[in-house]
């Protein structure tokens, strides 16, 4: 391509045609999906055999918990993954930050506070000037 001609010559494409390969055949499993299923079912019947030993023997079960599998070793124990409740009352550090936070609030409230009545004792002083000029 010249960029002072009016004409755009484009190389020829044919030399670089791709030519791909088929795809093979239709792939063959190892388990057909009946047999999976089969597996599915059984691996489940496991955990909750396994859920149910574990129970027996006095350990926490959560309901379903996928933590509790057949696969785990014996001394390993699962995490527990219940929610804990927080109560600020018992937590030092947590009462210490809110008590620092409403410290901070208070001191900015106060700030604004005289900030605002420096500005009102200002126009009260500038209208008191004017009008002593008029």
């Amino acid at each position: 391509m010249n960029l002072g001609e009016d004409t755009v010559h484009v190389p020829s494409l044919s030399s670089s045609i791709c030519t791909c390969e088929t795809p093979g055949t239709g792939v063959t499993y190892t388990y057909s999906l009946n047999e999976l299923d089969d597996l599915l079912q059984a691996e489940a019947e496991e955990r909750a055999r396994h859920r149910n030993v574990r129970r027996d023997m006095g350990a926490f079960v959560g309901p379903g918990s996928t933590y509790y599998t057949p696969f785990i070793p014996s001394g390993m124990v699962p995490f527990e993954t219940k929610p804990s409740v927080l109560t600020l009352s018992d937590d030092h550090i947590l009462a210490g930050l809110r008590a620092q936070l409403q410290e901070e609030r208070r001191e900015t409230e106060e700030t604004l506070a005289a900030m605002e009545a420096a500005q009102l004792a200002a126009l009260e002083l500038k209208y008191s000037l004017l009008q002593k000029r008029n």
